[in-house]
């Protein structure tokens, strides 16, 4: 837009104030203004309001002439012709148009704002379903704290003529007023084409001279697909460098790369040729991670002999050296371009604060947009425009994966990664990331719902996809998915290890000989052809279930001497688990094991996983099962159910007050046998409410669910002062966590559905983490007069009738006995 475009744009926007809201307007006609329906829906149609047009705020009554609150799109008739002239109309927009817009928000007070971005979508829907533009602006994004009040009506031009106006934005989960990654909504321009016809003549841009089509700005209309066993690029690195490797890698894949990511960790002696080729002759460009411990590797020479001696004979492979710490560039690899990430944290926001309080872009998204264009060959694009669009999508991407990595709840990851795919961005990095924290946080069905999401996946997506499913139970889907993977190629570690770990779970279910010795051959394998200690601790202890006790207390020697390497800062509590195994073979494992726990606070998945290696271990040694539990500890798994407190006069009485007393101290009693708990219920007033507080007074964990909305919730279940315990118990969020089945209220005709399907959401969860923590089943708790049916469905009877109906005992507190 150029500086008389930009003039006319203030001249003709306006601030429109009426029947207690405020907005933005723009002149689209003679004596005719346009804003959205939402800001003047609260006008009567001979009611006159007032307009302030452009910056001298020359002043103007106006009347509600035409309305779409479909579109949100609305005409106001001045009672005056302004002197401004009205804005050209274009008739639609184009994906990664650059926009400019005007507005008068809120918090400017009377001051108009001018901003500008990125068209993201020209043809999408709002949270409404409502026909809308997806707008990104980085001012938007640096102002997040700040609401957009006021915001609203303004108008989006691209070359001078506009294509739609600002609606609504993107709202953050902590506070909808927000918005969220900078990312708005915007009503096409059709709405006002439609409104004024037959009202008014706008004026219609004019068309400029069909452009020369520019070359590709977007890095991944350059990247070319490949065949199944081909790859992009070949990721090289030490493994006390596999925190960083991760992060590229997610990165690499994010953009649409095909990544061969490996954990070598070659021997002095090995067959190199062998090793690499696997990877290298199928890649077409190799980043290689230059460390102070890749370079002091007894193997590095040889194999970056190797990589040279490819980048020589094969001119169009890329070798592109990243250095990730204050070592220097040896001088096989200085004569090529190379990239400094050394003290550059990959999780870091992608704009800062200077101390002169402007707002910058980071060299975090700089750097990374130099190594993803370079594994190509090319540099980002040079044209203002075209780089304003890359810095756009990478800054956006890489904002949503900053916010998923802090997340900590699977609810939460799970809500910013629907608001990411709304943006409609091709980036797979935040999918991933999103599906890695969930696994990490046990929920593997929306893990999976993610996954199943992406169009092409990444092989990083199809690793995440069959654990997913391996943890859902559909290991023959998840086996088939490896299998494919290992036939094309792709032994690294992850997907030695996952494959390796279906056969082994097969083992444990089956007793089934040919499925132990599947999964320790390719354990082995992996062990052996990757040098991963992880996937070696399993090789040994296999190998010791498998009858070859030699080789077990041999590699665990080896996983010993390798797991020494790892720097100090990368020792997770999966290190100390792989350490405690291994010195279990060695009968010296306790001390590591306890602080493989402390490590894994709050993780009681992955401590099961341990302590039932352990056991197994334990078995094939000829020792006591239980004998590491103590140190190995994971929550008893219950279920909890139970009767309502009566309301007063209730006839007869069920649960009356006067039995409070005598309930906690049996359900104290019944906590007290269990040790260490994870309880799944629900909250109502009653049972439920003191359950939860005894619970957490010992230290448990519980996941409440609800059928509906909290505030529905506390009208049906709860009132009173059982209003403030309940939100005290939900503030613990350390602790509990809160689950909302479903966000509307439910119409009568669906509360019984409703009502049910809490009750089977508890069982089917309660269930799978039992399995999870195993062995053995959950315990049930009920709180219950032993009559059935009760009261109506949903209740404390028909959750009775779920359990034992699937061979469940159930524990009650006969509440007529006390």
């Amino acid at each position: 837009m150029n500086d008389e475009q930009f003039f006319r744009l203030k001249e003709a926007t306006a601030r429109v104030v009426g029947a207690g809201s405020r907005g933005t307007g723009y002149l689209v006609a003679p004596g005719h203004v346009a804003t959205c329906q939402h800001v003047v829906e609260d006008w009567e149609e001979d009611q006159p309001y007032e307009v302030f047009l452009g910056p001298e705020r020359s002043h103007h009554v106006a009347y509600l002439e035409q309305a779409d609150p479909e579109r949100d799109a609305a005409i106001l008739r001045l009672e005056d012709d302004a002197e401004a002239e009205p804005l050209p109309l274009a008739n639609a927009a184009a994906r990664r148009d650059m926009f400019e817009s005007y507005g008068y928000p809120r918090l400017a007070d009377e001051a108009g704002i001018p901003f500008d971005g990125v068209i993201q979508d020209p043809d999408t829907t709002d949270q409404d379903q409502r026909p809308a533009l997806l707008l990104f602006s980085q001012m938007v994004a640096a102002g997040q704290a700040s609401p957009l009040h006021g915001f609203s009506g303004s108008p989006v031009l691209v070359d001078g003529a506009v294509v739609g106006h600002l609606t609504r934005h993107l709202g953050d989960p902590d506070d909808r007023t927000r918005a969220s990654y900078g990312t708005v909504y915007a009503a096409p321009i059709a709405a006002v084409h439609a409104l004024l016809e037959g009202l008014a003549k706008p004026i219609e841009a004019e068309l400029p001279p069909a452009p020369l089509p520019a070359p590709p700005s977007r890095l991944q209309e350059y990247i070319e697909p490949l065949g199944e066993d081909r790859f992009h690029v070949f990721l090289s690195y030490r493994s006390k460098d596999r925190e960083m490797a991760r992060h590229l890698a997610t990165r690499m894949e994010g953009a649409g790369y095909r990544v061969f990511y490996d954990q070598w960790e070659l021997k002095p002696g090995d067959d190199l040729v062998n090793r690499l080729e696997s990877g290298l002759e199928r890649s077409e460009a190799a980043v290689v991670l230059v460390s102070h411990s890749w370079l002091a590797s007894p193997w590095c020479k040889a194999e970056s002999s190797f990589l040279t001696k490819r980048a020589i004979e094969d001119e169009s492979f890329r070798l592109i050296p990243v250095r990730i710490d204050d070592c220097e560039i040896p001088g096989f690899l200085s004569s090529r371009l190379w990239i400094d990430l050394h003290g550059t944290p990959l999780d870091h926001v992608s704009y800062v604060e200077k101390s002169d309080g402007k707002i910058v872009r980071s060299d975090v998204a700089e750097k990374l947009d130099k190594l993803l264009w370079a594994i190509i060959g090319k540099s980002p694009p040079r044209s203002q425009s075209a780089k304003r669009l890359l810095d756009a999508e990478t800054d956006v991407s890489q904002e949503f994966i900053v916010r998923l990595r802090a997340a900590t709840k699977p609810k939460r990851v799970f809500e910013i990664w629907r608001e990411w795919s709304r943006t409609g961005l091709k980036n797979q990095a935040p999918a991933l990331v999103a599906a890695e924290a969930l696994k990490g946080q046990g929920d593997m069905k929306r893990s999976l719902e993610i996954l199943d999401a992406l169009s092409e996946p990444s092989l990083r997506a199809k690793q995440l996809r069959a654990l997913a499913l391996r943890k859902l139970g559909r290991r023959d889907e998840a086996i088939e998915i490896l299998q494919r993977l290992l036939d094309n190629g792709a032994l690294d570690a992850e997907t030695g290890g996952l494959l390796a770990g279906a056969y082994k779970e097969i083992w444990r279910e089956s007793d089934d000989r040919g499925a132990l010795n599947a999964s320790f051959q390719l354990y082995r394998e992996t062990w052996e052809r990757t040098g991963d200690p992880f996937n070696g601790i399993n090789a040994a202890a296999t190998g010791l279930w498998a009858g070859q006790r030699d080789y077990a207390s041999a590699t665990a020697n080896s996983i010993l001497e390798a797991l020494g390497e790892i720097p100090g800062d990368q020792r997770d509590h999966w290190y100390w688990a792989t350490l405690g195994e291994a010195y279990l073979l060695a009968d010296r494992a306790r001390d590591f094991y306890r602080q493989a726990v402390a490590k894994a606070a709050g993780k009681h998945e992955e401590i099961a996983v341990m302590r039932r290696q352990a056991r197994t271990n334990l078995e094939y040694l000829g020792r006591e099962q239980s004998e590491l539990d103590d140190v190995l500890p994971v929550p008893t798994v219950v279920a909890f159910f139970g009767h309502m407190l009566d309301k007063r006069g209730r006839e007869p009485a069920r649960f009356p007050r006067g039995k409070i007393r005598a309930v906690r101290a049996e359900i104290k009693k019944k906590l007290k046998e269990l040790g260490l708990i994870h309880a799944f219920c629900s909250a109502a007033r009653g049972s439920d409410i003191i359950f939860l507080e005894e619970l957490l007074k010992r230290g448990g964990m519980a996941t409440i669910i609800l059928p509906y909305p909290v505030d529905h919730y506390r009208v049906t279940s709860l009132g009173g002062d059982w209003n403030r315990r309940f939100d005290n118990i939900v503030s613990q969020k350390d602790r509990v966590d809160l689950d909302i089945l479903d966000d509307t209220v439910p119409t009568e005709a669906r509360l019984e559905n409703v009502l049910t399907q809490s009750n089977i959401e508890i069982q089917e969860r309660t269930a799978y983490h039992a399995k999870l923590f195993g062995p053995g089943d959950p315990k049930v708790i009920a709180v219950w007069d032993r009559k059935s049916p009760g009261d109506g469905p949903g209740g404390t009877a028909d959750a009775v009738d779920l359990w034992e109906a699937d061979g469940y005992n159930i524990d009650v507190i006969d509440i007529t006995k006390l």
